[in-house]
């Protein structure tokens, strides 16, 4: 005999069910390089590599460079109007070291997410920017470890912990360029990247082996949507490595 099934039951099976077509129809970009890079290019001589369960992209610590750079200016997903691929999005990926190294002892380094406009560049700038630092990863070896940055595309003042970059002001500030918002750079991005470069910072030859996997950028539901969709719709957003 069939058991009947409580509301409370139905009513959560459904909501997990919608979670997961929205998560799914909401996915913009995801990059696990079991296909080839899509359009991921690194720095130090990066290949696709496999452990054997997942492929991943790793620099593999045979060139000495000032910083590890990730960088895409050819897939049309992650490039173009921000605005126009939803109201709040997600850039999502992880990361996972052997070693950073600076004259062989471990050095951290920070991890950065950047978004540059090349049309707005202003005087010897030769693009516009604005960068977001996610976190440092560890010279010593770390395990694979998700990375994350939340934002309103649509927002016109800098969001908090953003860096503009692309003009300067009267002290010598990086800024962004005379009149240019926020959501006005994003709406034309020529390349993304993920890189170590902090703005100001001089850096020396350093061996970088390191790898990243599931570049990942996100629609976001809104809090409106998560209220109607309740607390599966939360933990539908935990993301873990496959």
């Amino acid at each position: 005999m069939t058991q009947p099934v409580s509301y409370p039951v139905l009513l959560a099976s459904l909501a997990i069910g919608a979670t997961s077509a929205i998560a799914s129809a909401d996915t913009i970009s995801h990059t696990d390089f079991s296909s080839g890079t899509n359009g991921w290019q690194g720095s130090g001589g990066a290949q696709v590599q496999s452990d054997g369960t997942n492929d991943y992209y790793r620099i593999p610590g045979v060139t000495e460079m000032f910083w590890f750079e990730f960088s895409n200016n050819t897939n049309p997903d992650l490039l173009g109007d921000y605005g126009a691929k939803g109201d709040l999005l997600e850039l999502s990926f992880d990361m996972q070291t052997n070693h950073i190294l600076f004259f062989g002892s471990p050095v951290d380094r920070s991890v950065i997410f950047e978004m540059r406009n090349y049309d707005l560049a202003d005087g010897f700038y030769p693009y516009a920017s604005v960068l977001f630092t996610l976190g440092t990863v560890s010279g010593e070896g770390q395990d694979w470890t998700n990375y994350s940055v939340t934002f309103d595309p649509n927002s016109a003042e800098l969001p908090a912990g953003w860096q503009p970059y692309g003009a300067e002001d009267s002290q010598g500030n990086w800024t962004l360029p005379e009149g240019v918002t926020f959501a006005e750079l994003i709406s034309g991005v020529d390349e993304v990247v993920i890189h170590s470069a902090e703005l100001g910072f001089f850096y020396p030859f350093t061996n970088f082996d390191l790898a990243i996997d599931n570049i990942t950028l996100t629609a976001v539901p809104t809090p409106s949507t998560l209220a109607l969709l309740g607390a599966p719709a939360l933990l539908a957003g935990r993301r873990r490595r496959r």
